[in-house]
């Protein structure tokens, strides 16, 4: 089990990207991670990757501690995790090789000979969807699908038992990501991996995941089956991020909501929630009590006054593609 105690991270400026996140991935389990773009997603990936320093929390792997592993110890678990990066061109060097890109985790991980590394980088290619030809080229000769998949097979090299997805598809067209998500599911199949799978698009989770967190503000305010996403989403943040969601072929509807109430948004709360200023439920409590995960139904809700929405077709709510 890979599991985040209170993890908090602080920038330089007062940015506070992640705060008191607590989460459990189970073995064998894909937990989705949503938010708006600067809610902390990407931060929490690389904090649970150990490749941002968290300034209070705890990281346990197997129930073992690995916040202040160095040297030796964390190189042998950073073998267990890997990450698929968002930008996949950015993350691979543009003056190596595919071979060459693939090389570097073979040869700091396991003693190869020149036939074996070869004969492994073909087998890599080949479980991504790509053809052995690929590996004389550069990452600028490749696509974008084809740039991810070489990414995802660089993560794969050092066969890992967790995953870390920063957005592994936000970059693609839809077609492409469709064969990405495809691979995912395929290799989740056949290599019994984990997966942290973060994205801003509720569409693509709800295809991928077990779970689904979601994230605001450096917080986790819903945590819910991936399944049950539409008719049991409770928090006022989930249910906008759902209605977001674009339907081909409907057209879209004005959103309606109740009016918030303007002396409470005009609150900055350093103790109370951070959806206050959105919020058309809050009142008081919300200004002074900030909420925490509690029970509720099958999920786990940070809100005063969590609430289903109606199955009743309202004004402003449309049918989403889930």
């Amino acid at each position: 089990m890979l599991e985040a105690r209170e993890l908090y991270k602080k920038y330089p400026g007062g940015a506070q990207a992640v705060r008191g996140v607590s989460l459990r991935i189970l073995p064998g389990e894909t937990l989705g991670l949503a938010g708006e773009s600067g809610c902390g997603k990407s931060t929490l990936g690389k904090l649970l990757l150990r490749l941002e320093e968290p300034d209070s929390g705890s990281l346990l792997l197997e129930g073992t501690d690995y916040t202040k592993f160095t040297g030796k110890k964390m190189r042998n678990l950073r073998r267990k995790i890997q990450m698929v990066f968002q930008d996949c061109s950015g993350s691979l060097n543009p003056r190596l090789t595919v071979a060459q890109s693939l090389s570097e985790p073979l040869n700091n991980y396991f003693s190869l000979s020149a036939g074996e590394r070869e004969a492994q980088i073909r087998t890599l290619l080949e479980s991504v969807g790509l053809q052995p030809g690929h590996s004389q080229r550069f990452p600028h000769e490749l696509s974008g699908g084809q740039r991810q998949r070489v990414g995802i097979a660089r993560a794969l090299a050092v066969q890992p038992e967790w995953m870390i997805c920063d957005e592994p598809v936000s970059s693609l067209d839809v077609l492409v990501q469709a064969q990405i998500l495809e691979l995912f599911a395929e290799i989740k199949e056949e290599r019994r991996i984990s997966l942290l799978f973060i994205s801003h698009d509720l569409s693509v989770l709800s295809r991928v995941s077990s779970k689904i967190a979601i994230m605001y503000e450096g917080q986790l305010v819903e945590v819910l089956p991936a399944e049950n996403l539409k008719k049991q989403a409770a928090h006022p943040y989930t249910q906008e991020l759902i209605r977001a969601v674009p339907v081909l072929g409907l057209r879209r509807q004005s959103v309606s909501r109740q009016p918030v109430d303007e002396t409470l948004s005009k609150e900055t709360p350093n103790h109370g929630c951070s959806y206050l200023a959105r919020c058309n439920r809050a009142n008081e409590q919300c200004a002074v009590q900030r909420p925490v995960l509690r029970s509720y139904g099958t999920a786990q809700v940070a809100c005063h006054f969590p609430g289903q929405v109606s199955s009743n077709k309202t004004k402003g709510w449309i049918t989403s593609c889930f």
